[in-house]
């Protein structure tokens, strides 16, 4: 019997060091993973003659920022693939996070915004700062560039910025098991995507349409998301906070700010976190699509602060053409529409970025 006992004694130990070396071999693999993941993504700072040219062009606010806050510039890319502007910033969004309140504020820019492009020699919309700044410094140079012409229309300086292209975002969408939306009334898109569309997602249809000039009926594909809870799966969401030519741009960014939220609730829950398998699929799809100037020392600190964000008092703010929002409709030389900020300065929008928290 003593045998037996000290037989089961000595498996039981074998198994605890058996499955505490198999711990700490999954340990270093997911700490070396993570590792791969920042030293891929990381953008480094470096001396190119073109960025003393930038900061000659837009000097350093001195503006006090209260210390306590975070601003992270978030641009959205189609991704270099797509031959139709792939580069250009279809999403420009500011994420700003009080340390001390745990209060989180959205601020989306819009793309049609249109400004002086350092080191270009004239201006243009806001969106094509990113692929000017990538033709400077390839790999990176998009991500500055946005993040410093971004600092001086806010009238401070950005902590940290991040690019994602529409790839990684429906990857994640779909690895996180969709984001949850809630609509007061259906939004339909029928215009936009009327060449695209997809046989498995419940919210693509196709419907008739009759061309006015030839008097032919043909079929297109409409995006429907109806009114009340929705799941969206990657491409829905992607399609979603795409869309535009049915709506508005500013329409969009809402749009855009409600998704974000969503994904944000999503992706850093207890479940997600805690689940390594969804965690390695993320940051292989990150490792991929992504950009950023965090150093990596403050990533998980940044991603704590995201996880606590009180989002139940979210301040979401986006520039557009009403009286509260600081910009107005007009046209370049060659019929382009642009949008320009009402006094033809930047003060007020200044104004509210920095007091987006009182």
């Amino acid at each position: 019997m003593e045998n037996y006992q000290n037989q089961q004694n000595n498996t039981r130990k074998i198994l605890i060091i058996f499955f505490g070396a198999l711990l700490v071999v999954c340990f270093c693999l997911f700490a070396f993973k993570v590792g791969s993941v920042i030293t891929v993504i990381n953008v480094k700072e470096t001396t190119h003659s073109f960025w003393q040219k930038v900061a000659a062009v837009l000097p350093v606010s001195d503006y006090k920022k209260d210390p306590k806050r975070i601003d992270l510039l978030i641009l959205g890319i189609r991704g270099e693939e797509d031959e139709n502007g792939g580069l250009l910033s279809d999403m420009i969004m500011l994420a700003s996070y009080k340390k001390d309140t745990g209060q989180l504020a959205l601020i989306s820019i819009p793309r049609d915004l249109y400004v002086d492009i350092p080191g270009l020699g004239k201006k243009e919309k806001i969106n094509y700062a990113y692929a000017y700044g990538e033709t400077k410094e390839y790999g990176g140079g998009g991500l500055k560039l946005s993040k410093k012409l971004v600092s001086s229309i806010v009238g401070f300086n950005i902590d940290y910025a991040i690019s994602v292209d529409f790839k990684a975002f429906q990857e994640i969408v779909d690895i996180l098991g969709g984001v949850t939306i809630y609509r007061d009334k259906p939004f339909i898109e029928d215009m936009q995507w009327q060449g695209e569309g997809s046989e498995v997602s419940p919210f693509w249809y196709k419907k008739q349409i009759t061309d006015e000039a030839t008097g032919e009926t043909k079929e297109i594909w409409a995006l429907h998301i109806p009114a009340g809870k929705s799941v969206l799966d990657g491409n829905a969401a992607l399609y979603y906070v795409r869309s535009r030519f049915t709506t508005s741009d500013f329409d969009r960014t809402k749009r855009q700010q409600e998704v974000l939220l969503a994904l944000k609730e999503k992706g850093l829950s207890l479940g997600v976190l805690t689940n390594p398998f969804k965690v390695i699929k993320i940051m292989d799809s990150l490792k991929r699509n992504l950009k950023t100037d965090i150093p990596p020392e403050k990533m998980f600190s940044l991603v704590d602060f995201a996880r606590t964000a009180d989002i139940s008092s979210v301040k979401k703010f986006g520039f557009d053409t009403t009286v509260e929002g600081l910009l107005y409709e007009s046209k370049t030389g060659g019929g382009s529409y642009i949008l320009l900020p009402v006094g033809d300065t930047f003060d007020k929008i200044q104004e509210t970025c920095r007091n987006i928290f009182k």
